[in-house]
């Protein structure tokens, strides 16, 4: 995946449409062709909602795990929990199905089935994914536990504007 100007105007656009951020004019001496843009309380509020909420999308987890050390480690064992639970169903699930795959196809000379294969390969990521989860529960257990940790945010987040410069849009 390649991000350009473009991607990243269009994505912020989208977010302004949402009053997530907004663009701010220039400031002396800066480079005109780069757009300011900052976020809004609205924003922040959606991230801070975001982040602290436990349902987390597959997709959405590597994301989530970029702010990890700053969510309350209460909130965070909720999250990981959930995800090792939602994993651990999927397994049996996968594991249910793979067993009716092979009893269904059974072992026929001659012939490949894929889906046996393609249920067994599944079943390993989601084991592995798992075993990433009980490590990373282990290596967090001590993040952000303690009072006073600094890293944590608080449902109420102060409500800052901060800016955010963007790359240089291209020229057309």
């Amino acid at each position: 995946m390649t991000i350009s100007p473009g991607n990243v105007y269009r994505e912020l656009s989208r977010l302004a449409s949402r009053t997530l951020v907004r663009a701010r004019s220039h400031e002396p001496g800066t480079d005109g062709r780069r757009i300011p843009y900052q976020i809004t309380d609205h924003g922040r509020e959606t991230f801070d909602q975001w982040l602290l909420s436990p349902a987390k999308h597959r997709e959405e987890l590597g994301l989530w795990l970029i702010f990890v050390d700053r969510v309350p480690s209460d909130v965070r064992n909720r999250v990981l929990e959930r995800v090792r639970d939602t994993l651990w169903s999927q397994s049996k699930a996968l594991e249910r199905a793979r067993e009716d795959a092979l009893a269904k196809h059974g072992p026929m000379p001659g012939r490949y089935h894929p889906l046996p294969v393609l249920l067994s390969r599944r079943l390993k990521q989601i084991t592995a994914e798992l075993e990433f989860l009980n490590e990373l529960r282990a290596d967090l257990s001590g993040v952000g536990s303690s009072p006073g940790a600094g890293s944590e945010i608080a449902p109420a987040a102060p409500k800052t504007e901060r800016a955010a410069r963007t790359p240089k849009r291209s020229a057309r």
